[in-house]
């Protein structure tokens, strides 16, 4: 299936295509913040954001979750949780928690709605954490206490997805851009590969021998550290492991990303636009990570083709991991470019629908991150169909 845009509303149905991905992207020097102290007890749990840049942090060592807005504004969004640990939110902006509750065999998962209510979604798991949720919904729980990570369906059935004796204590759980899932280990600091099929594969060791949670960016994951006091960086395409942020030292203290303090970060996630990370620790303070990441290389082969219906088929080659999706921009008759929706990361194709038979179109596509936009592709010129 192709992604559809429809020219009249600009909306996309987008399914997440694969592509042949090749060589790594850059980032600069990152700036180090204390963005929040929601306060709570000293153990932090897990961290997400929102699509508008709030900010989530669970409290592992008692029963809140806390928000923490765009002005920086701090309020509990839910309560009568039990050790919250990972966390992540689904398509329509429901958030899920994990329940670790230590000494307490039948482990839970709850689902908080916009509006903060939270009701009970599944339970009898065996110690979960972390949580990945993909295009479709599904979820994906690293279940510590088992050794498996599950998988939970939108009406609440779940299985076991991936079990290994690598597994150690699975802790922090995220995707990439080709629907392969990374488990960091909470024992050892194993990093592990889970392909589409459920197999497990090592993948890289992070030094320091105890990770928190992983977050992936533009090719690279970002692991906290959490015995070490620092965040690594693992390059998906070669496996190669380079310290991103942190000297080892316990501490708060902000800066540049090598020179900053870190105590014991635990969770780690980034924003929609994939220009900051964000981490939590002891005393639950919240870290902001700006990442500045090099700016998407200019899309190639772009083609476009005038189908009957109202419709044009557009292609490319996608090549770069430097980017977090595509703008399809569309010029009419003596007209400017106007862009009329986006595509994922990971799209090689779209499809514009509602277009004019007999009008002349101009059509290109920009990849962009959260550093900003490529150049445009070439334009293609066409004639609508009836």
């Amino acid at each position: 299936m192709t992604p559809n845009v429809s020219r009249k509303r600009a909306i996309y149905t987008v399914k997440l295509t694969l592509a042949l991905l090749l060589g790594t992207v850059a980032v600069a020097t990152a700036h180090v913040t204390t963005y929040a102290l929601p306060g709570g007890s000293t153990t932090a749990g897990g961290i997400s954001v929102d699509a508008e840049g709030n900010v989530y942090s669970a409290d592992f060592g008692g029963t809140q979750l806390f928000r923490i807005a765009t002005d920086r504004t701090v309020s509990v969004y839910a309560t009568g949780l039990n050790t919250p640990s990972g966390n992540a939110f689904d398509s329509q902006g429901n958030l899920f928690q994990s329940n670790y509750g230590i000494g307490i065999a039948n482990d839970t998962i709850t689902k908080i709605e916009p509006d903060g209510t939270a009701t009970p979604f599944i339970d009898g798991l065996s110690g979960p954490v972390g949580i990945a949720i993909d295009a479709e919904d599904t979820m994906y729980v690293a279940l510590c206490d088992s050794g498996r990570v599950g998988r939970i369906a939108v009406d609440g059935s779940s299985g076991v997805f991936a079990e290994s004796n690598l597994f150690a204590c699975p802790n922090g759980i995220t995707f990439d851009e080709v629907g392969n899932l990374y488990v960091v280990n909470f024992n050892d600091g194993g990093v592990l590969k889970i392909d589409p099929q459920g197999d497990v594969t090592a993948f890289a060791t992070i030094p320091g021998g105890g990770n928190g949670h992983v977050a992936y960016v533009a090719g690279h994951l970002y692991v906290a550290d959490r015995a070490g006091n620092q965040i690594y960086r693992v390059d998906i395409t070669s496996a190669e492991v380079e310290l991103f942020a942190g000297t080892g030292t316990a501490g708060s203290t902000d800066g540049e990303n090598l020179e900053a303090l870190f105590n014991e970060p635990n969770a780690v996630a980034r924003n929609r636009e994939g220009s900051a990370l964000y981490t939590n620790g002891v005393n639950n303070v919240v870290r902001r990570i700006a990442l500045e990441l090099e700016r998407p290389d200019k899309p190639k082969n772009f083609k476009a083709k005038a189908r009957k219906k109202g419709k044009a088929k557009l292609t490319w080659t996608n090549d770069s991991l430097n980017r977090e999706g595509f703008a399809i921009e569309l010029s009419t008759s003596g007209s400017g470019f106007e862009e009329i929706g986006r595509v994922g990361p990971r799209a090689t194709k779209a499809v514009i629908r509602g277009l004019l038979a007999g009008e002349t179109y101009r059509v290109r596509i920009v990849a962009f991150n959260g550093s900003g936009s490529s150049k445009p592709s070439k334009k293609v010129k066409f004639t609508g169909r009836g």
